[in-house]
C-alpha cells in the first residue's frame, strides 16, 4: 500500500529548451525536489512528486527561452517499466 501512495503524485516533465546550456542545466539540477535530471540535446528531463515542482523549475529558468513543455503523471507500471529499463542498460 505505502509504494503506491507514494508513486500517485509522482510526475515525467520534459522542457525542451532553445537553447540548454550547462549552467542553466547545473541550476536545474540544483532545485531539490527535481527527481533524476537528465539532459538530451536541449531538453530537460526530470522527475518529480508533484506538479509543483514544475514551477519550482521553472522559476529556476531565469527566463530562458522555451520550445515546448511535457508533462505525464506516472503509474506504478511505469515506474517497474522505468526501473526495468534502466537495470537492463547498467547491466
Amino acid at each position: 500500500d505505502k509504494l503506491l501512495e507514494s508513486t500517485l503524485e509522482y510526475h515525467q516533465f520534459d522542457i525542451e529548451f532553445e537553447d540548454l546550456s550547462e549552467e542553466l542545466f547545473k541550476s536545474l539540477c540544483a532545485v531539490v525536489t527535481v527527481v533524476n535530471p537528465t539532459k538530451v540535446g536541449n531538453t530537460f528531463h526530470f522527475y518529480g512528486r508533484s506538479r509543483k515542482v514544475f514551477f519550482e523549475v521553472l522559476n529556476a529558468c531565469s527566463g530562458a527561452p522555451m520550445k515546448d513543455l511535457s508533462i505525464e503523471k506516472l503509474s506504478l507500471q511505469d515506474l517497474l517499466d522505468s526501473a526495468f529499463a534502466q537495470k537492463g542498460m547498467d547491466g
